[in-house]
């Protein structure tokens, strides 16, 4: 048996009629050629890809997708995970997108194969995240900022980490926007001791305008 925690539910998605792709919970991503569901037709589902990935770590699948480009067929699958950071650091764990792309020949026998692989990491599960129609970038929303570390295909230029010389402030994004169908709210970072009549606020009816004085 596994030891308890070591595995997420199972989780699918399916990216067009004829394919599914499956998340185990313990590590394993799998494609499924499932032929044109719903159609009189009926063929049995077989597995075409089947292959531990994230280094072995339990995750699961957000979204998925089917595009062809250069004659070959692509999968794309969003993974996510959790990382364990060094004790050095504030928090314990790091969350981590992992961006696969499979590709096949197209119109031969083969299987697929692990072509790219893509990882973004941010200090947040995002409250959205998605492949972008055709595989060319994501769609990421998250209260904190995701950024690429590393690609399988090129080098990744990675930024300098300063936060340790820096105020938390400066690390912060100037807003956060939430909204509903009945309300608007957007939260401001200001400066440490900044009083509730330094505030202006000016509100007509097709402006608002919000700042600190002078």
């Amino acid at each position: 048996d596994e030891p308890q925690g070591t595995r997420h539910n199972v989780t699918l998605h399916f990216p067009s009629r004829g394919w599914c792709v499956l998340a185990d919970g313990a590590g394993k991503l799998l494609v499924i050629q499932t032929h044109n569901r719903g159609t009189t037709e009926e063929e049995a589902w077989k597995a075409v890809f089947s292959e531990d990935l994230c280094a072995g770590q339990p995750f699961t699948l957000l979204h998925s997708l089917v595009h062809i480009s250069h004659n070959a067929l692509h999968i794309e699958a969003l993974l996510l995970h959790m990382d364990k950071l060094p004790q050095e650091h504030k928090t314990d764990f790091t969350v981590v997108l992992e961006w696969v792309t499979l590709a096949k020949q197209d119109g031969t026998e083969g299987g697929f194969k692990v072509e790219r692989v893509r990882q973004v990491q941010g200090k947040t599960s995002p409250q959205y995240a998605a492949i972008e129609c055709g595989g060319r970038g994501l769609f990421i929303a998250s209260d904190r900022p995701f950024k690429m570390v590393s690609d399988s295909a090129k080098d990744v230029e990675m930024e300098e980490d300063s936060s340790n010389g820096e105020s938390p402030a400066a690390k912060e994004p100037a807003y956060l926007w939430g909204q509903t169908a009945e309300d608007v709210s957007v939260k401001f970072t200001v400066h440490e001791g900044t009083a509730k009549s330094d505030i202006e606020l000016v509100l007509e009816t097709r402006r608002l305008k919000l700042g600190v004085k002078n």
